[in-house]
């Protein structure tokens, strides 16, 4: 009986392991001009968050995207994170003004865009509909 009982704390440390990896794994990418033009071009869906740290929208906005960052719905999609109060080339580009901005790319084209979501399910919609 020890021994199965072994076995099995043994097995939920395997799978609370696989968890964790999966969880790094989808992980928002940090926005770089050449990741970001390679994630467009190739044809997968992009879902960009133009977060600040600063910003209480866009921590709002965070847990909700990390999680469909990871949902097997969105295995296919790019997540990549703009970093507001840096990444200005990336801002001018696409006419960005505020941060808790979200752009969804699909086919390699901006398929839609909005600003200061923070209820989960209005945010899932509004991305789920560009896609």
């Amino acid at each position: 009986m020890h021994r199965r009982h072994v076995l099995s704390l043994f097995a939920a440390a395997v799978v609370i392991a696989t968890m964790a990896t999966a969880a790094v794994a989808a992980e928002f990418s940090a926005y770089s001009p050449a990741s970001f033009d390679a994630a467009v071009k190739s044809g997968a869906p992009v879902i960009v968050h133009v977060h600040a740290d600063w910003c209480p929208t866009c921590r709002a906005q965070a847990p909700t995207l990390q999680a469909m960052a990871g949902e097997s719905a969105y295995a296919k999609a790019r997540f990549i994170r703009v970093n507001f109060d840096k990444d200005k080339d990336f801002l001018t580009g696409h006419k960005i003004s505020q941060q808790s901005t979200v752009l969804v790319f699909k086919g390699g084209k901006e398929a839609a865009r909005f600003t200061g979501i923070t209820d989960a399910g209005q945010l899932r919609g509004r991305v789920q509909a560009a896609l």
